[in-house]
C-alpha cells in the first residue's frame, strides 16, 4: 500500500506543476528539469531574464520543491529578490545560487529573506560578494537552519572570515567552504584560531 501512496504523491507533484506551468517555454523547462524523487528542480545553465525569474517564482508548485539549482542561471542582486519574496520556497532545504552575480545587495536581500524556513545548505560560490555581503550574512536571523555553506570563489577576505566566525549563523555552521576567498595569512590564523 505505501508504492500506491508514493505513485499518487508522485502524481500529484507532477499535476501540480503541470497545471501552473501555464504551457509557457519556462513552464515547460520547469516540467522538464524536475527531479520528482527527489523533489528538485535543477536549472543550472539554463540563462534567466528578472522577468523570467519572477514568473519562475511565482509558480505556486515550488512549495512541493526541497532542492532548487539556479547555479549559472544569470541571477542578479536584482532579480534575487523575487526569490526572497516567494512565499513558495518554504520546504527548500538545499539552495545553489553558484556561478551567478551576486553581489553584496544580493546577499543583504537573501538574508533577510523570512521565506527559507527549512534552508540548510546554501552554495554561493563564484559570485561577486565581498567581506560586506560575509558580514550581512552573518547577521541574518531568519537563515538560522544553515548549517553548510560554500562561498569560495568570492572576495570575502579577512575581515569577512572574522565576522562569520565570530557570529551565531558562523557556529551554527557545520560545514564552509573558503577556496581561493582572497584570505590572507591573518585571515588564516582567524579561521584557525575559532575552529580549535
Amino acid at each position: 500500500m505505501k508504492e500506491a501512496k508514493d505513485i499518487d504523491d508522485s502524481l500529484e507533484f507532477l499535476r501540480s506543476f503541470e497545471k501552473h506551468a501555464n504551457n509557457t517555454e519556462l513552464g515547460e523547462l520547469v516540467i522538464q528539469k524536475l527531479d520528482h524523487r527527489n523533489k528538485s528542480l535543477n536549472l543550472q545553465g539554463n540563462r534567466f531574464t528578472e522577468s523570467d525569474f519572477k514568473k519562475l517564482f511565482s509558480i505556486e508548485s515550488l512549495k512541493y520543491l526541497k532542492s532548487i539549482s539556479l547555479s549559472e542561471t544569470g541571477m542578479t542582486s536584482k532579480s534575487i529578490k523575487h526569490l526572497c519574496n516567494s512565499k513558495w520556497m518554504e520546504h527548500i532545504e538545499t539552495l545553489s545560487l553558484c556561478n551567478n552575480n551576486l553581489d553584496d545587495e544580493g546577499i543583504f536581500l537573501l538574508s533577510k529573506t523570512t521565506h527559507l524556513p527549512q534552508l540548510t545548505s546554501l552554495d554561493l560560490s563564484s559570485n561577486e560578494i565581498g567581506a560586506l555581503g560575509a558580514k550581512v550574512l552573518s547577521l541574518s536571523k531568519s537563515l538560522n537552519k544553515v548549517d553548510n555553506l560554500n562561498l569560495s570563489y568570492n572576495r570575502i577576505e579577512p575581515i569577512g572570515v572574522h565576522a562569520l566566525i565570530n557570529s551565531n549563523f558562523g557556529r551554527q555552521l557545520k560545514g564552509l567552504i573558503l577556496r581561493d576567498t582572497c584570505l590572507d595569512n591573518k585571515g588564516m590564523e582567524e579561521f584557525s584560531k575559532s575552529c580549535l
